[in-house]
């Protein structure tokens, strides 16, 4: 259900996007029919949420759920990521783009790549006095009416954290682009395979042993990347980018398709959704003997 922007508390959960150019007038008054649409049967689980959105600076698309009126889930938040990939379509503009930066120039709000943004460091044109927006922030409470700008203290250092995708060292306000991988196939499964030897470098999320062949030296893990990609097919690598649902409460049909996925398609990784811990350490062990790659694992537990 839709509520105004202001009367929502403010703990209330937000997600920016910043548009790579400015709404027209005429845009923005269409924005915000199909915003209220959106919001007006926005659900959890069938369950309303209540929201609202707010448009900064003609440039920053704002949505918010009051979570304490319904939680969001997972899927009500991927039909907002819908509903915004919409709203690029019919507006022709780009608002998913985590590497860009704006900042303030003057009184003129600039965008940029990430690269360029570090390079506008190095030579001094983005300094101490700059101002940037932060489009991490996720609760109103951070999110002054003025969309919490902020000065950087010291550029170079913020850009070295950036590229560590670490949190700033500064005051809470701004809107500062997080990093997000594009979608080449081999970058991709790259992603997908580092994160195998991350998960699998933490034993005790697991129920089954670590992998002898794991090791906290880079340069082995990197060599075991690259020697499993120059070993799979293409249909191998393409199967490495899905994770599928499992379920530790169904029967023995439901078992049995999981594992011809795996043999036959090589998914990469499983979300288990519903059943008890200890159906999903057995099932998760039996899985993860019949995977070449060792699985990533999800849950689904909201």
């Amino acid at each position: 259900m839709y509520t105004n922007f202001n009367a929502l508390p403010q703990n209330s959960r937000i997600w920016i996007y910043q548009a790579d150019r400015e709404f027209t007038r005429e845009e923005v008054d269409l924005l915000r029919e199909n915003a209220i649409a959106f919001i007006e049967e926005w659900t959890r689980h069938g369950a309303a949420l209540k929201g609202s959105f707010a448009l900064k600076y003609n440039r920053f698309l704002v949505l918010a759920v009051d979570e304490s009126f319904a939680n969001a889930s997972g899927c009500s938040i991927d039909a907002s990521v819908r509903f915004v990939k919409q709203m690029e379509t019919l507006f022709s503009m780009d608002l998913m783009n985590k590497l860009n930066v704006t900042y303030k120039e003057g009184q003129t709000i600039r965008l940029v790549n990430l690269s360029t943004f570090q390079e506008y460091a190095k030579v001094q044109k983005i300094t101490s006095e700059t101002i940037v927006f932060n489009n991490m922030i996720q609760t109103s409470a951070k999110l002054a009416p003025t969309l919490c700008l902020i000065t950087i203290k010291k550029p170079n250092r913020m850009l070295l954290r950036f590229k560590k995708k670490l949190f700033f060292n500064l005051k809470t306000q701004v809107f500062l682009s997080s990093v997000f991988f594009n979608n080449d196939l081999k970058k991709a499964l790259l992603q997908v395979l580092y994160g195998t030897l991350f998960f699998f470098g933490m034993p005790f999320l697991f129920a089954q042993e670590m992998d002898p062949l794991l090791t906290n030296d880079s340069s082995q893990q990197e060599a075991w990347v690259q020697q499993q990609l120059k070993s799979m097919t293409l249909n191998e690598k393409i199967g490495q980018l899905f994770m599928v649902q499992a379920y530790s409460n169904k029967g023995a049909a439901h078992v049995k398709s999981l594992l011809k996925k795996i043999k036959k398609y090589k998914v990469g990784g499983l979300i288990f959704m519903q059943g008890t811990p200890e159906n999903q350490a057995r099932l998760n062990n039996r899985y993860q003997k019949e995977s070449k790659i060792p699985l990533l694992i999800g849950f689904d537990g909201e």
